[in-house]
């Protein structure tokens, strides 16, 4: 009687070659991603500045997490908070922008990950 036997030694060292493209191209799009992100947030925050620095600390961050790779927009300011969770969020901008953004990011992230060899 035959057999068949497999070594799958190859195998494995290309996907994990091929994991580290993934993540190192979702990362490097994250980030791209993140500063349009971050640019039509502080162009559309629709609040009127007293002195700027909200809108100016407007920024996106990318961070690995054990579940992937988030877009997060945030601003060091107190003021952020307020203008986000007050006035029942009437000036809200991070949720609304991360909302428009979510289909075209993940459909550019999907572009990019198709063409990794």
């Amino acid at each position: 009687m035959g057999s068949l036997s497999f070594d799958i030694g190859d195998v494995l060292k290309n996907m994990a070659v091929i994991n580290d493209k993934v993540e190192k191209a979702t990362y490097l799009y994250a980030e791209t991603a993140g500063k349009k992100i971050e640019g039509d947030a502080k162009k559309n925050a629709h609040w009127i500045d007293r002195t700027g620095l909200t809108r100016q600390g407007l920024n996106t961050k990318v961070v690995k997490t054990t579940s992937g790779i988030d877009i997060r927009l945030s601003s060091p300011t107190y003021q952020f908070k307020y203008l986000e969770l007050a006035h029942e969020k009437k000036y809200a901008i991070a949720w609304p922008t991360i909302k428009k953004f979510k289909g075209e990011v993940l459909t550019g992230w999907a572009n990019v990950i198709s063409k990794i060899r």
